[in-house]
């Protein structure tokens, strides 16, 4: 069957189709909700960025930046000398000099586990987690928790730490972790289980062992930064806080995440936030899909090792449009959203001012079109690909 091409657009959304054979009979039309029909009508407008939810960045000074790289590489060769012990102080330091820097949370995570303190390397590794702003970095840090997780006998928190890195960056050292503990990417456990309260699970996700403090409560479809979300039966926007960070998350009717709708956070030199761009219901062959896209920024000011001048740094901003496919539940039938979080445009500008050489910008594109015979395709455009376009790529039964 050939399917038409189409443009997929930042908020406009034209579904594909393809001509059904002449022999074949039409299939049943279902009745669509009316909640789908009301948000089928009157797609909802983007939510702008409030001037005051603005996180606010903080650049290391040079004495900062020397201090950090001699923490670093002093922490580096106690790793090779599996002195893992003293390694720690080392990446603990190199955080007081760059706070909440990527690579330091990561090694001292690393290290501390191999030290035996699984306490410090959770605690460290989950904040690596939340400031990576590189995606290999940041599955690395989920291997790692993951391990911590095993080690500690959490083996379900392990299997989801192991699948949402390996999402991430497919890898086969992190796919034998997940098949040591009976499980495959397709068979990782859900986001919240039946029994588990809803926000519960969201403090997990968000904020894991860290969520002392933080609050999370059921906004009955709006948030107080005011992101609205169709009315489709069941689904629940959820917002969560912390000292450091907000997020949106919408849950369907069994407690699973759909997507995280709205947010930022910003640490030290480190910052994101994540805005939804829009929401649209189509009847597609009887059935009721539901796309939301979103866009994510991020911005990260990094200290260089191993031979960087003192006064080099390299700033890092990133941009990431994705979209999120659902197939919304008719008659009692549970929701499904086999495509989330598919990168459409992935955008990296990286800067290095004291090189000169002015900032490096690379662009990804793919795009994603939908025939009617319930068949949702990713293809890759231009660009570099990445793992987490890799993942996706190709061809996706919806139902």
């Amino acid at each position: 069957m050939r399917i038409a091409a189409c443009v997929v657009a930042w908020v406009a959304w034209v579904a594909c189709s393809s001509s059904p054979p002449e022999s074949s009979a039409p299939a049943p039309v279902p009745k669509v909700p009316k909640a789908v029909e009301v948000a089928d009508a009157a797609p909802l407008a983007p939510t702008p960025p409030r001037v005051e939810d603005a996180p606010v960045k903080r650049t290391p000074t040079k004495q900062q930046l020397a201090e950090f790289r001699r923490r670093m590489n002093a922490g580096w060769a106690l790793q090779k000398e599996e002195r893992w012990a003293e390694a720690v102080p080392e990446f603990e330091a190199a955080l007081v000099a760059v706070e909440a820097d990527q690579r330091a949370l990561t090694e001292l995570g690393w290290s501390a586990m191999k030290a035996g303190d699984f306490d410090k390397a959770r605690r460290a590794d989950e904040q690596a987690i939340r400031v990576a702003i590189d995606r290999t970095v940041k599955a690395q840090g989920l291997y790692n928790l993951g391990l911590v997780q095993e080690k500690s006998g959490d083996k379900e928190g392990a299997a989801k730490s192991y699948a949402a890195s390996i999402a991430l960056r497919p890898n086969r050292t992190v796919e034998v972790a997940l098949a040591r503990l009976g499980k495959s990417p397709r068979t990782a456990p859900p986001f919240c289980a039946p029994a588990a309260r809803a926000c519960d699970c969201i403090l997990v996700h968000a904020f894991g062992a860290n969520a002392e403090g933080a609050t999370c409560a059921d906004t009955r479809g709006k948030s107080p930064g005011g992101v609205m979300f169709p009315p489709v039966g069941g689904f629940h926007v959820f917002h969560a806080t912390s000292e450091r960070a907000s997020w949106d998350y919408v849950l369907d009717e069994k407690n699973q995440l759909v997507a995280v709708v709205s947010g930022r956070y910003a640490e030290g030199a480190r910052s994101e936030s994540v805005r939804l761009d829009g929401t649209l219901v189509q009847s597609i062959a009887g059935k009721a899909v539901l796309r939301i896209e979103t866009t994510t920024m991020a911005s990260a000011t990094r200290a260089l090792a191993e031979g960087a001048s003192a006064d080099d740094v390299e700033l890092e901003d990133v941009e990431t449009r994705s979209v999120t496919l659902c197939v919304i539940g008719v008659g009692g039938a549970p929701t499904r959203c086999p495509l989330r979080d598919v990168p459409l445009l992935h955008v990296v500008v990286v800067d290095r001012p004291a090189s000169g050489k002015g900032a490096a910008r690379v662009e990804t594109h793919a795009d994603l079109t939908v025939s009617d015979d319930g068949v949702a395709t990713v293809k890759h455009v231009k660009g570099p690909s990445d793992a987490a376009l890799s993942a996706v790529m190709g061809p996706h039964k919806l139902w």
